[in-house]
């Protein structure tokens, strides 16, 4: 399910993900009511509902009038093999975002958000571990979650370990480090590691990352919003190798 503007927009551009569209019939509005021709024109069924129907559907999540119900294409939850294949598919310099136990949904969108932004290849994490992919979160990935596939593996050791034999380096973002972002070579295939908010990157993680590195800050600050330093870092990412 997608919800909010941005995002179905993104995802009515993904032929055959949306299967309907719903919209609240009691709002006119030109960029709504133009997302409904281009579904229409697309094949997708729209059904003009009230807007408690709505509410019901993204249980209480923001949706700015618009829910479109999509298709989910092979397994329910891309897990290992599913990630692996991708990447032996991809046709350019891989870079990934691994998240390990993100809490917040809002974090979680925003960090995929900025994935699509900055030209991540694929999100990463742990089954189980970390919020649960709801309406809030591709409503605030705004369009990210069409873009960016995810994956979530159960053995999260063996699945690193699986990247690191694909070439894959893991960097791990940690304000303790004594390296700056800025002084690691990110122009080799890269997995950007992150960890949960309040706790940052798992030992079982941390063990392997190839490098730990940090955001330089004022000294007079404390450590970045983790969505915000997800951002910084892809950021980092695509400026090395603009060059």
């Amino acid at each position: 399910m997608e919800c909010g503007l941005r995002a179905i927009e993104a995802a009515i551009g993904v032929e055959g993900r949306v299967v309907s569209l719903y919209c609240d019939q009691s709002l006119r509005n030109s960029r709504r009511q133009a997302l409904c021709d281009r579904a229409v024109a697309a094949g997708i069924e729209v059904h003009y509902v009230e807007k408690k129907r709505l509410d019901e559907k993204t249980e209480g999540a923001r949706h700015q009038g618009l829910v479109a119900l999509c298709r989910v294409e092979g397994p329910m939850v891309p897990g290992l093999a599913d990630l692996l294949m991708h990447l032996d598919n991809l046709n350019t310099m891989p870079l990934l975002l691994v998240v390990d136990g993100l809490q917040d949904p809002r974090n979680l969108g925003a960090c995929w958000r900025s994935a699509a932004a900055l030209g991540a290849h694929a999100l990463v994490m742990p089954k189980g571990r970390g919020a649960d992919i709801t309406a809030t979160v591709t409503r605030v990935a705004a369009g990210g979650a069409s873009q960016v596939p995810m994956f979530q593996v159960s053995n999260w050791s063996r699945a690193l370990t699986a990247l690191k034999k694909h070439g894959i380096w893991l960097i791990g973002a940690d304000e303790s480090s004594h390296t700056s972002v800025g002084e690691v070579d990110l122009k080799l295939p890269t997995a950007l590691v992150v960890g949960g908010e309040e706790r940052g990157i798992r030992p079982i993680t941390r063990k392997q990352c190839d490098s730990m590195v940090r955001i330089p800050t004022s000294t007079t600050f404390g450590s970045l919003n983790v969505s915000v330093a997800v951002g910084v870092l892809l950021y980092e990412v695509a400026r090395q190798r603009a060059k």
